[in-house]
């Protein structure tokens, strides 16, 4: 277990690395990395060496990087992934998943989507994941703006007008913020995850 630990960690790291020059293939490689639920499976080495592959196919995941406007330093990356069927497509062999035994009309794609800030050097989840990440980013991100453009960010009216991500909903996203109550999801559509982020027990929707 720790030396599979370890290969995770290193494919990280080293990714990672990447955050002093704008590398848009790491950035991209690693949100795919960053939108896989390892909670879920089982990994051996085999598995941790299989992974790069799989997620480097983009018959299972693709990732493109979204339109923005006002936001600085900062990309963001919309992930389509085959979450749903993940758990099987890993387990078969490679020359079985290259030869696409998997018919892509029964693939779900599941979209993700992930801001990477430069100046932070890290990634965080803001669409589609159980824990949304989107205050600790808009907190991050505010915290290395400067005077002027804090007063913007601090208006929920002037940030509308002067920030856009493509397919996000940052009316919702900046309502969340301000809530002074621990929100439910119902409250605010664009912190729920993903269906395939969600397992029915007694009725009752668990995410994990």
């Amino acid at each position: 277990m720790r030396i599979i630990l370890f290969k995770i960690i290193f494919i990280h790291a080293s990714i990672a690395c990447f955050g002093q020059v704008v590398d848009t293939t790491a950035i991209l490689f690693n949100s795919k990395l960053n939108t896989v639920n390892f909670s879920n499976i089982l990994f051996d080495n085999e598995l941790i060496e299989k992974l790069p592959l799989i997620l480097n196919d983009t018959f299972f995941c693709k990732a493109s990087i979204l339109e923005t406007v006002g936001f600085r330093d900062v990309t963001f990356v919309k992930v389509s992934f085959a979450d749903e069927k993940f758990s099987e497509i890993i387990k078969y062999p490679i020359d079985n998943i290259n030869n696409k035994i998997f018919d892509k009309e029964e693939i779900y794609f599941s979209n993700f989507v992930l801001a990477y800030s430069h100046k932070k050097n890290r990634f965080y989840k803001i669409k589609g994941f159980v824990n949304n990440e989107f205050d600790i980013f808009y907190y991050d991100y505010s915290i290395t703006s400067d005077n002027l453009e804090k007063k913007v960010l601090r208006n929920r009216r002037s940030f509308l007008r002067n920030y856009k991500i493509e397919g996000i909903d940052l009316n919702c996203l900046y309502k969340s913020l301000r809530a002074k109550r621990k929100h439910s999801l119902g409250d605010y559509p664009c912190l729920e995850p993903n269906h395939t982020r969600m397992i029915i027990i007694n009725g009752i929707p668990y995410y994990y």
